[in-house]
């Protein structure tokens, strides 16, 4: 049955079906490449796979983690999307630059073949990212014996979908470890894998915050030159569309400070879109890609960031952020600002997406904005904002930190108890 899955996924889906969703480079792009697994095993190997760019961002610090504590550990690290590929060459890069050995960088293979890959690469753990799940990729897993760890899993159809396929095809589950990020999620997940070993875990992206604050790009320096003689305080519309602008603008017309507004697209037309919604409802703009002259006479003077890869570390200059999407498709990510022990403000829409919501919203550091008139009293509420309540979110940030930490020292427990796959 497993071997008719294969054909099904090999012979129909990849050849006939992805094709019409996929660019025909990434299609190619699943099969084994010639030269796989050319390079013979002598020590250990983890698989760190992400489907996304923003997965990878989870995976980065543990990666790094692991590379110094246990650097003889061998890597192999894989994504899905074409949108993380880039993102994962430039930390592939980072990583061999600080003498990690990286025995394969690419994309994932498509089912079907993950067994030939596993095979060839030998990895001794395979550690994804919340909702990895495929048949061809855990039988293959368990059949061969390489425990599979989950980080921030939550219960999603795919789990549900795999076990039931899994039962079918008459294979047993494996080792799986579920490292969650909220009770809720355990709960839920025992229910469907009463077997699988559960950890209660951080979140990695508050360390890969802080990794990128330590050095922030020379772009993030020369604005903070740039507009040190602008009006205080800076206000951060982040990765907003203008769904968000029309909540917002309304509200900050009294607004005495500077407004930056970082689109969530960079399209030209996009960035054109806010642009002259800004100018329309009276704001002075000024693109951050072109030349500006800092301060300005203009009561209502809002600094569109056309410019990409720099939000993270940007952030550093806020005094206060609401992050876009809460109209549209969803919230962002609000860890980012947060980090920066600064209020932050958020849309109503999939705010449960994000595992750190409720603690932040339990520390009163998270406002989620159903309407203009909760935006409003939330802006009358920031400018109150008391010096310890700065430092209680700085105490909650570190305690974050340190539930993160947890987390490598948990993979290498796991390492060290497995049975060596060369």
């Amino acid at each position: 049955m497993l071997a008719l899955y294969r054909w099904i996924q090999i012979r129909i889906v990849l050849k006939y079906i992805l094709p019409w969703y996929l660019p025909r480079e990434r299609t190619r792009a699943f099969y084994p490449p010639a030269d796989l697994g050319i390079t013979p095993k002598t020590v250990k190997r983890i698989w760190f796979h992400a489907s996304s760019a923003g997965e990878l961002e989870s995976l980065i610090p543990i990666v790094l983690d692991i590379n110094v504590s246990l650097p003889h550990v061998e890597f192999i690290l894989s994504v899905f999307s074409p949108s993380a590929f880039r993102s994962l060459h430039k930390f592939g890069e980072l990583l061999q630059s600080k003498g990690a050995k990286v025995v394969y960088l690419g994309y994932s293979p498509w089912e079907g073949f993950w067994q030939t890959f596993l095979v060839r690469l030998k990895p001794d753990i395979f550690f994804t990212v919340k909702y990895e799940a495929w048949p061809d990729l855990w039988a293959s897993l368990f059949r061969l014996n390489v425990p599979l760890m989950i980080l921030g899993a939550k219960k999603r159809s795919s789990f549900i979908w795999v076990k039931r396929v899994l039962v079918l095809l008459s294979i047993p589950l494996g080792k799986i470890w579920f490292l969650v990020q909220e009770n809720e999620s355990e709960v839920e997940l025992k229910k469907i894998f009463k077997d699988a070993v559960f950890v209660e875990v951080g979140e990695t992206r508050w360390k890969r915050v802080a990794q990128r604050s330590e050095n922030p790009p020379e772009r993030v320096l020369k604005l903070k030159e740039l507009t040190q003689s602008m009006k205080r305080p800076f206000g951060f519309l982040s990765q907003v569309y203008i769904e968000d602008l029309k909540i917002a603008l309304p509200c900050l017309n009294d607004f005495n400070g500077t407004l930056w507004v970082i689109p969530h697209r960079l399209e030209t037309e996009a960035v054109r879109g806010l642009e002259d919604f800004l100018i329309k409802e009276g704001w002075t703009v000024f693109r951050s890609s072109q030349q500006f002259l800092g301060a300005t006479s203009s009561k209502k003077t809002a600094l569109l960031i056309d410019e990409l890869g720099i939000l993270t570390e940007l952030y550093l200059l806020a005094d206060w952020a609401y992050v876009g999407g809460g109209f549209t498709g969803g919230i962002h990510s609000t860890i980012e600002p947060a980090y920066y022990a600064i209020p932050v403000s958020c849309g109503p829409k999939n705010v449960k997406k994000f595992s750190e919501t409720d603690r932040l919203r339990a520390s009163m550091q998270l406002a989620i904005i159903p309407e203009k008139v909760s935006f409003q009293a939330w802006l009358t509420s920031i400018s109150a904002s008391r010096p310890d309540e700065r430092q209680k979110w700085q105490k909650q940030i570190a305690h974050e930190m340190m539930l993160a930490n947890e987390i490598s020292p948990l993979v290498q427990k796991v390492l060290m108890s497995s049975r060596d796959s060369s």
